[in-house]
């Protein structure tokens, strides 16, 4: 009894759960198993600021400056760089270590808003296990920092309207998180700050005076940190920035075109619904009308769902009459909506059938063992012990728990066991496309270049701009590459430089007198079936691999 009163007391602590999901998305967050096209942008820049001290004005890998997106982003990775070199893991870190402190802040304005721990820590375990925001804690762009800023200011928002009168501390919370979050993706977090002030000035439950929310200290600070980027910019570049900054942000990205503003809504509304299909499901047998008719209903839960409701309403239509539809747009309200999503799972438990619960936890099951076992077969033939180490232990969990459920549990053990379901088959996903992209092909290609490095001062990669920026990370940022696009013609350089090409995109011109070396390869393809039953292994392998060749004088 005692070991089960002290597995309980870890259970129900966040810390246990914010360790458990650094494990769980390590193996895609510190790797390019995914890596994210736009990473390119940042982990350029941040190379650059870490080796010329220049930590002001972003520039591309071509020298040209880069006013797109405002500096933290840049600062959080080229900070990393410092501290820890130039790497994956470095380049990586920041977003993962905001992750988990967005876990945290989405468990605190639970518990500002309900003063109950079990909403708090389930409220976290939604946020923890959904898709978009472990996807965007793997991934070096501005859109989890920004995420994580927007909730700082969310808590001082909820702190604002819980509290009989407004706090210095909820205030200073409420203009710096804002702040900060439009010093790192820009006009957005205005919008949400002018929204948010509305809200509590002229929300029908509980009014806020003008007054009340001013607090000079904070709104000072709060603009000189918001827009000291932009002025320095401007004196700096001018027009050039306006015009760049702002097409970006607006000009570029508006669209009044119908079918594409029709198909965004589409893809919107799957979104939402998608990244979180598994807390949606209990909530249908829900009768959420008396939620907010209830006299019993406490006054801020129904201020918090309104506000939530708000932000979604706000980033949808953002989301919908934008020229390509993303769905990382929608990250900012997550954390919210899974707050929101407690709350209501736990103010109408009583009427919620826990066979609801049972039907999902089996689901994720199912698919978490089909994917283990997938992957460790597969880990097996490729010769990846680790990986097919990992991958037998998740299949036998999943596979015990599959055939032995145990007993029905109470609503916050099942938010548990839906929670860490999710996380372990985003795992097991992971590990099994670790099989085809690890070792990633710039380690490969970075590996070559530090065992042949004598004579090389530089390289040019002929091929796109995302795998010359995984190369400059992979090489710690001390071989200078050069990206040159396909569709460019294709030149040789001098003899102090060398050409890095996959075969594909090989021309057909090269002197004789050039070496043609492999150097990496990488699949083209998943063959998943075929690495499961076929025979002939290396034949797989040739049919469905890409080889990366260096090209040099022979004469060097």
């Amino acid at each position: 009894m005692q070991i089960k009163r002290y597995i309980q007391l870890i259970s129900n602590s966040p810390v246990f759960w914010i360790v458990t999901f650094m494990i769980c998305i390590a193996p895609l967050a510190l790797t390019y198993t995914v890596h994210y096209s736009d990473e390119r942008h940042y982990t350029n820049a941040a190379i650059q600021m870490a080796q010329t001290n220049d930590y002001f004005t972003p520039l591309q890998d071509n020298g040209e400056p880069r006013f797109l997106k405002p500096v933290v982003t840049y600062w959080m990775i080229a900070a990393s760089y410092k501290l820890f070199g130039i790497s994956v893991f470095s380049s990586r870190l920041p977003f993962l270590l905001a992750g988990i402190l967005l876990l945290f802040i989405a468990y605190r304005i639970a518990f500002r808003l309900t003063k109950n721990r079990d909403i708090s820590l389930a409220a976290m375990l939604i946020a923890a296990s959904n898709p978009l925001l472990i996807l965007s804690s793997s991934r070096s762009i501005p859109d989890l920092p920004q995420t994580l800023f927007f909730s700082i200011g969310a808590l001082g928002l909820t702190g604002i309207f819980t509290s009989a009168h407004p706090h210095k501390k909820d205030l200073w919370l409420f203009y710096m998180g804002f702040a900060l979050a439009f010093a790192t993706k820009g006009i957005p977090a205005a919008a949400f700050l002018f929204l948010s002030a509305l809200f509590l000035l002229f929300n029908p439950w509980k009014k806020c005076s003008l007054k009340s929310l001013i607090h000079w200290p904070a709104i000072l600070i709060g603009t000189i940190v918001g827009l000291w980027w932009y002025i320095l910019m401007y004196i700096l570049h001018g027009e050039l920035f306006v015009i760049s900054f702002f097409n970006d942000q607006i000009g570029e990205r508006v669209s009044g075109n119908h079918f594409r503003i029709a198909k965004n809504t589409a893809f919107a509304l799957l979104a939402i619904t998608g990244y979180f299909i598994f807390w949606i499901v209990p909530l249908f047998r829900l009768k959420l009308k008396p939620f907010f008719k209830n006299p019993e209903t406490p006054q801020k839960y129904r201020l918090f769902a309104t506000l939530t409701g708000l932000w979604t309403i706000v980033m949808f239509l953002f989301s919908i009459f934008t020229l390509k539809f993303y769905d990382r747009y929608f990250l900012p309200v997550f954390p919210l909506i899974s707050v929101l999503i407690a709350v209501f799972l736990f103010s109408g438990y009583n009427k919620t059938p826990v066979r609801n619960f049972s039907i999902i936890c089996h689901i994720l099951f199912f698919i978490g063992a089909i994917i283990s076992i997938v992957s460790t077969v597969i880990a097996a033939r490729l010769g990846n012990p680790v990986t097919g180490s990992i991958s037998i232990l998740l299949s036998a969990l999943f596979c015990l728990r599959l055939f032995f459920p145990g007993r029905k549990g109470s609503l916050l053990s099942n938010t548990k066991t839906i929670s860490v379901s999710i996380l372990f088959v985003l795992l097991s996903t992971s590990l099994l496309a670790g099989n085809f992209s690890l070792p990633d092909q710039s380690k490969q290609i970075a590996d070559w270049l530090f065992m042949h490095k004598t004579g090389i001062r530089g390289i040019t990669y002929y091929g796109s701009g995302k795998v010359a920026a995984k190369i400059r990370v992979a090489t710690h940022g001390t071989i200078p590459v050069k990206c040159i696009k396909p569709l460019q013609q294709f030149i040789f350089l001098s003899d102090s430089l060398a050409i890095v090409v996959r075969e594909d995109a090989l021309p057909r011109d090269i002197p004789n007198e050039h070496n043609r070396l492999t150097i990496a390869s990488e699949w083209k393809s998943f063959p998943i079936h075929l690495l499961l039953f076929s025979s002939d292994l290396e034949k797989v392998k040739r049919n469905h691999t890409l080889n990366y060749k260096f090209i040099a004088n022979s004469q060097k």
